[in-house]
């Protein structure tokens, strides 16, 4: 098992330059373009569109188009590696970033990760809230869905609040150091990343 490194050291840019991450594909209001540019070159190990996911015949044609095409220049772009679904959770990757469907944190898919980090732009990405103390209990360190795929809420609030793009920037930026409270609150009190969200949100509401 590789041990956690301290939270600046794995969210640190310098950090994390050259590592690979290991993504399940998704929409991308979160914030996954902006991910894979700061952390340029990395090594991205993505998924093919494939019978998991639909199919091809699930999938409109000129959407499976813009996927393939989309798919060929980021392998070029980021010397990437393609695997299938079904490889991505037990890929050596540094990063493993669940940008899809759900649930896919969860007792079968926990004892393969052999990522050091588990941070996407998925919803609920834990199955149930144990799986957040079985990553801790394994030494992966997860940054809560809420918390990472923030940004996409934030774009939405354009068109929904009439954010400005400047606003959204600002908030855009603060979420690094969200996150970092999460992680210290959670060293600090040697309880999960998201248990330790949790109560944060939970001070925020009352």
């Amino acid at each position: 098992m590789i041990p956690p490194a301290p939270p600046s050291d794995l969210l640190g840019k310098k950090a994390l330059e050259g590592d690979r991450i290991g993504r399940r594909r998704g929409p991308r209001n979160g914030g996954v373009r902006h991910r894979g540019r700061l952390l340029e070159p990395a090594a991205l190990r993505r998924q093919t569109p494939g019978k998991g996911d639909g199919g091809i015949f699930g999938i409109p044609a000129d959407r499976l188009i813009f996927e393939i095409h989309d798919l060929v220049v980021r392998v070029e772009e980021f010397d990437a590696v393609v695997v299938e679904t079904e490889e991505i959770i037990g890929v050596g990757a540094d990063i493993f970033a669940p940008c899809a469907l759900g649930g896919v944190i969860n007792d079968r898919s926990i004892p393969q990760l052999r990522a050091q980090i588990v941070a996407g732009a998925a919803n609920n990405q834990l199955l149930e809230d144990r799986h957040g103390e079985m990553l801790k209990e394994r030494g992966i360190l997860y940054v809560p869905d809420y918390a990472a795929n923030s940004g996409g809420v934030f774009s939405g609030c354009v068109e929904l609040l009439g954010w400005k793009a400047e606003y959204v920037s600002k908030k855009v930026d603060e979420i690094y150091n969200t996150v970092l409270s999460i992680l210290e609150l959670a060293a600090a009190e040697n309880i999960s990343t998201s248990k330790a969200a949790d109560r944060i949100a939970e001070s925020r509401l009352r």
